[in-house]
Order: structure tokens, then C-alpha cells, then sequence
């Protein structure tokens, strides 16, 4: 039991250090390196590592060592391609089962002035687009996308961060989406998150691509 919990307190210290980049895109950490820094031995850490990998959040390469995957253009195609087909179903199908009371409370949320506390807006952002896709009450699919969510929070740390008029954009588009909810318009409210999405996808492949993607030596 107290392996386990030290697997998880290693898995959650460095997945939080991957998502918000302070292990960036393609740097290489080592399991000796974590050891001295977090103070974990390495059967926890290693434990950890094989699951980061299965999320495809890092690499592990035998005698050379491990390295956080980077952001490419077909990571950020396969993300948004994901979302799109899981949340505007969600929104189709169950979207009239979301909760008024919640959806005037994220309105509320998203209408407020932006302040410029990204961190406090991206936690909704995505607890908001999270509780769409468990309007589905499907298991797997809940679970894959929860998987796929830290790809996307890794994803959108960046070109948040880096883009701060994006920021204001995303919260006006979300409210489109929650205006079409709350009025039982399911298909205007999929539309709307369809174009938020395709908004969002561009200014990855902008920011991400253009402007954040440098070599990397593959030996380093």
C-alpha cells in the first residue's frame, strides 16, 4: 500500500511538472536525477515513468534516458480530431442533462472581466469541457478522454500562457456554447463548440508549432 502511494505521489508530482512545463517538451530527465530531486526511491518513480509513457507524456529510453514527448503537429491534429468527436456527440445526445444551475455558474465564470489569472480560468476551462464528455455516462470514453485531458492541459499551458488575447476569446466562445445549453439548443450548442475548437486547434499549430518548436539533439 505504501508503495503504491509513493507511485502516485511520484506520478502526480511529475505529471503536474510535464502539463505545466516546467519539464518542457522534449528535455530528458533521468530516474536518478527524480530520486535526489523529489526524494522517491526508484522503484516508485519507475513505476510512475511506465505510467507517463502509456499517456504518451514521456519516452523512456533504455541507456539514454527519458524524454518528454514533444508537441508536434500530428499530436496537436490527433488531440482536437478526439475532442471534436467526443464532445459535440456528448453535446448532441446529452447535452439537455447538464445541470442549469451548474451552466449559469460557469456562465458567470467565463462572462467575468479576465483578470489575467489564467490558472483560475483554464480549471474551469477544462473542468467545463471534462463535465460535457461525462454527460455520456460512458466509462470508456470517460476514461480515455481523462487520459487524453493532460495532453490537452500540457497543450493549452503553452499557447495560454503565451497568448493572453486567446485567453479572452476561448471565454466569450464558451459562452456561446453555454447560451445555446441553457436554451435546450443542442445542435447550436455542438456548432458553437465546434468552432471554439477549431479556434483552439489554429492557435496551437500557431503558437506551438511557429513560434515554441526548437531542435532538440536526440543524444542529449
Amino acid at each position: 500500500m505504501a508503495g503504491k502511494g509513493l507511485s502516485q505521489s511520484a506520478y502526480d508530482i511529475i505529471l503536474d511538472r510535464i502539463v505545466t512545463n516546467k519539464y518542457p517538451p522534449g528535455s530528458m530527465l533521468n530516474e536518478i536525477g527524480l530520486q535526489q530531486e523529489l526524494n522517491i526511491s526508484r522503484t516508485p518513480i519507475h513505476a510512475a515513468m511506465l505510467l507517463l509513457q502509456k499517456e504518451h507524456l514521456v519516452e523512456i529510453r533504455p541507456k539514454k534516458g527519458i524524454r518528454v514527448t514533444d508537441i508536434t503537429a500530428q499530436l496537436i491534429g490527433d488531440i482536437y480530431n478526439i475532442r471534436e468527436l467526443f464532445e459535440l456527440d456528448a453535446l448532441r445526445r446529452y447535452g439537455g442533462n447538464f445541470s442549469k444551475e451548474k451552466l449559469l455558474n460557469y456562465h458567470s465564470i467565463f462572462s467575468a472581466e479576465y483578470t489575467r489569472e489564467f490558472d483560475h480560468i483554464f480549471e474551469k476551462d477544462v473542468q467545463f469541457h471534462m463535465e460535457i464528455v461525462t454527460l455520456s455516462g460512458n466509462a470508456l470514453l470517460i476514461e480515455y478522454y481523462s487520459m487524453l485531458r493532460h495532453q490537452f492541459v500540457r497543450l493549452s499551458n503553452i499557447s495560454g500562457h503565451n497568448n493572453a488575447a486567446r485567453v479572452e476569446s476561448s471565454n466569450k466562445e464558451h459562452l456561446k456554447v453555454i447560451e445555446c445549453m441553457i436554451q435546450d439548443d443542442e445542435e447550436g450548442a455542438a456548432q458553437a463548440m465546434a468552432a471554439h475548437l477549431q479556434k483552439a486547434r489554429e492557435t496551437a499549430y500557431r503558437v506551438v508549432i511557429l513560434h515554441n518548436e526548437q531542435p532538440v539533439d536526440e543524444d542529449s
